[in-house]
């Protein structure tokens, strides 16, 4: 219990919606050739708890993935506060009190505030010591799923490794507004939530025309099984596999050989890595192309997540997007997920729940051509409830 001058704020009722439509506004900017920008998203689950502060915190966005352009964080908020009055005078008297609390998420360039009263009275209350010298009011539902958003576009503050806080802070109190000041006044509660951080990019690197696709998977025996391919592939072309551990620094850790003895021949190719036993967290992939003069092109960066509990991360393609859309998962699937198409404007265009065993890839024809224009694809495991968002085109 934290005492507030006259006030005791203790728990509250906080709900913290995690799906909600991604507006235009968590997509800052298309990139480089007009190709939209991807979207990585983090949700943090608070459960019930007494403090009225509260630390929210997530994974901080890789540099080497591609460049921010800007973050959102959403939350949406229900409160319910039971609040008392004690009268500490001598006598009785009639007595109005006025409730006030602001629920508040700051850090990072984030400032989410709000403010809800309500008004209590007039009570009467006997002198103090007397039966009837005190009374309750509520429990009331001060916020009810009111939802709110913030997105900021300077992003320096979210780049790195590690992790980045926010503080999530409930006060206020109860306050008389007739009857004087002499009064014992508490304010009690619950507070849960949920809340969710986007992270909107441009990828470090546009995919060169010579790598068509490049994946990486996590294997059952724990191996990551990359695969690429190429157009116009060349006798003197090698192809060095690159890892990294913050997204940033890459080291190469194996090399391949052109395989094809014909020139200007589309080539696939693939190779396992075997990650340390200790390792957790995420690696980054890329593959450089190698020529004989030198020169060398990069692929994408793929991140694969490592250890029973990492989140699955996808890539989408084609995009832009025609009569249908792959799902690229970096690890093998097991349950069911359910892909919905929505409008920029957060309609819901179409939806579809697929069961996948052991599979890093779900198809989904669609079952009709959407109109061309901005879309978001957003994929959920409905066991967990993880969900992912990225921006696709649905061209002419």
């Amino acid at each position: 219990m934290k005492h507030i001058y006259y006030t005791l704020i203790s728990a509250f009722v906080c709900l913290f919606a995690l799906v909600s439509p991604l507006d235009s506004r968590s997509q800052c900017s298309t990139c480089a050739g007009g190709s939209p920008s991807q979207t990585v998203e983090y949700t943090y689950i608070l459960d019930t708890t007494t403090a009225s502060t509260n630390t929210i915190s997530f994974p901080k966005f890789p540099p080497g993935t591609g460049t921010l352009t800007c973050v959102t964080l959403y939350d949406t908020i229900s409160l319910v506060a039971t609040s008392g009055a004690r009268n500490r005078d001598p006598y009785g008297k009639n007595a109005k009190f006025l409730l006030s609390l602001s629920p508040s998420i700051s850090g990072n360039g984030i400032n989410i505030d709000d403010n809800a009263t309500r008004t209590y009275g007039p009570t009467w209350l006997e002198a103090f010591g007397s039966p009837g010298d005190s009374t309750t009011y509520g429990p009331d539902t001060v916020f009810n799923n009111t939802a709110h958003q913030q997105t900021v576009t300077g992003t320096g503050g979210f780049l790195g490794t590690g992790t980045l806080d926010f503080s999530f802070e409930i006060s206020g109190g109860l306050l008389p507004n007739m009857g004087g000041l002499n009064y014992n006044l508490s304010v009690t509660g619950k507070l849960w939530g949920k809340f969710r951080l986007v992270y909107s990019y441009c990828p470090a690197t546009s995919l060169p025309e010579i790598f068509r696709q490049f994946t990486a998977v996590k294997q059952s025996n724990n191996t990551i099984q990359l695969n690429w391919s190429v157009s116009n592939d060349q006798i003197s072309n090698s192809y060095e596999i690159e890892i990294s551990h913050d997204g940033r620094n890459f080291s190469p850790v194996g090399k391949i050989a052109s395989q094809y003895a014909a020139q200007g021949a589309a080539a696939k190719y693939n190779y396992q890595y075997l990650p340390d036993k200790t390792a957790a967290g995420k690696l980054f992939f890329r593959v450089k192309q190698l020529t004989d003069d030198g020169k060398g092109q990069y692929s994408a960066i793929r991140q694969v997540g490592i250890g029973t509990s990492a989140p699955i991360s996808f890539i989408s393609f084609p995009n832009p997007v025609t009569d249908h859309i792959t799902l690229q998962a970096d690890q093998l699937l097991k349950g069911n997920y359910q892909l919905e198409l929505v409008s920029a404007a957060g309609q819901q265009v179409t939806k579809r729940t697929f069961s996948v065993s052991n599979s890093s890839i779900i198809q989904w024809p669609l079952p009709f051509r959407p109109a061309p224009g901005v879309y978001y694809l957003r994929a959920r495991e409905l066991a967990s409830g993880q969900t992912t968002s990225y921006k696709v085109l649905v061209s002419r």
